[in-house]
């Protein structure tokens, strides 16, 4: 069976590492770049999101984000996750992750210490990563 793939995007962390990349936003093609991201794995899903649910007072929001984390840790080990960040907030959620035997690689136009010693792989993207994925 062909490996899968999950792609989660932070949507602000992502627009502005690309902005400070210098990438023309409104001409990225996401389903090229996610193909191209994911290489030889089978891609499944694309997840844009943005802000992070604070855990104190926030009586809904808080357990759906646990609930998510948890859907997250167990799933099908073969699918990997790919993480559209340079967030270092996202250091216990990949650890998380990983200790369920999912793969997971972060990538971003940012470089973020924490999060890349936290994760399988950290890809680093330069803006010319980019070229053959706008529209």
């Amino acid at each position: 069976m062909t490996a899968r793939a999950v792609l989660f995007i932070d949507g602000s962390n992502w627009y502005h590492g690309l902005k400070e990349a210098g990438i023309d936003l409104g001409r990225l093609d996401y389903v090229k770049m996610a193909t191209k991201l994911v290489g030889p794995r089978q891609w499944i899903a694309l997840r844009y999101y943005v802000g992070q649910v604070k855990q104190v007072g926030n009586l809904r929001l808080a357990p759906e984000q646990q609930l998510f984390l948890g859907k997250l840790k167990a799933g099908d080990p073969r699918i990997s996750v790919h993480l559209g960040s340079a967030d270092g907030d996202y250091t216990h959620a990949v650890t998380a992750v990983r200790a369920h035997g999912k793969k997971v690689f972060a990538v971003s136009a940012s470089y973020e210490a924490q999060l890349a010693a936290s994760v399988d792989s950290y890809i680093h993207l330069r803006s010319a990563w980019f070229d053959d994925c706008l529209a």
